[in-house]
Parts: structure tokens; C-alpha cells; sequence
């Protein structure tokens, strides 16, 4: 899960980088880097919205937490499948593998 966690919160960086450094919405692969960005702050408009529809309708507070957490984290997980991204979310890592032999000897 945290790897999921940092790999949604890293596209979310992108998006907000990339727009601020050249204006554009592009990332450097190409693709819309905006795209889960924007999935994520509908997803929690969605959650913010179930949370007092619920408290208007039932008259009684309801954890926040029980309405958010799940639109959350499952619409853009169901963005990622349908997206073909959903893979990449769970095989990615932060740390940044050496590209040649000589850059692995300046490290250590």
C-alpha cells in the first residue's frame, strides 16, 4: 500500500511541477500528468459530498474518514485499471537505480 501511496502522490507532483515550470500539461513521458490530479480532487468532492448528504438525510454525524477513504483511494485505483497504469502502481519505487557502472562507483 505505500508503495501505492507514493506512486499516486509522485503523478500528483508531476502534475502540479509541470504546470508550474513550462504551463503545459504534459509530463516528460508525454501523457496528461494532470490526469490523477484531477481524478483525485473529484474523487474527494465525491467523498466530501456523500459525507454531508448523509448528515442532511440521517440528521447524525458520520465520520468523514468513512465517505473519503474510499472514493479516495478506490476511484483512482478503478482509473488506473481501466487506464492500464494499475501495474505500474504497485511495481513502483522511489529509490533511482544507477544507469551505468561508472555512476553505481560514485555512489559508494
Amino acid at each position: 500500500l505505500k508503495k501505492v501511496i507514493t506512486w499516486y502522490q509522485r503523478r500528483v507532483r508531476e502534475a502540479v511541477v509541470s504546470t508550474q515550470s513550462n504551463g503545459d500539461m504534459t509530463s516528460v513521458k508525454g501523457t496528461n500528468s494532470n490526469f490523477y490530479f484531477y481524478i483525485g480532487f473529484i474523487s474527494y468532492i465525491l467523498g466530501l459530498g456523500m459525507t454531508i448528504g448523509v448528515l442532511t438525510i440521517f440528521n447524525a454525524a458520520q465520520p468523514a474518514l468513512l465517505y473519503l477513504v474510499p472514493t479516495c483511494v478506490g476511484i483512482p485505483f478503478i482509473a488506473a485499471l481501466l487506464k492500464g497504469d494499475f501495474n505500474d502502481m504497485f511495481a513502483y519505487d522511489e529509490e533511482e537505480k544507477p544507469e551505468t557502472p561508472e555512476e553505481e562507483k560514485k555512489e559508494q
